[in-house]
């Protein structure tokens, strides 16, 4: 069965380079947004929502204070 129309899915190095980008972004500003993360590494926005949720979820990445004035702590 071959579907036509479907293109490949990330592969595991693909999601950690994003996730690598992602982090190094935050690095550098830890106020940073997911429209700015979007536009910085030329991610979709529901990648960088998917990423991160995956951050968490790893206890790599920790969101401090409001989705408004709060900021990232990243867990190394």
């Amino acid at each position: 069965l071959k579907l036509i129309g479907y293109e490949k899915f990330a592969s595991d190095n693909e999601k950690q380079d994003n996730r690598s980008m992602i982090l190094a972004q935050i690095k550098q500003n830890p106020s940073i947004t997911r429209k700015e993360l979007a536009e910085a590494t030329g991610l979709s926005s529901s990648t960088i929502y998917r990423e991160i949720r995956t951050l968490v979820r790893e206890k790599k990445l920790i969101r401090q204070g409001s989705n408004k004035k709060g900021y990232w702590i990243i867990r190394e």
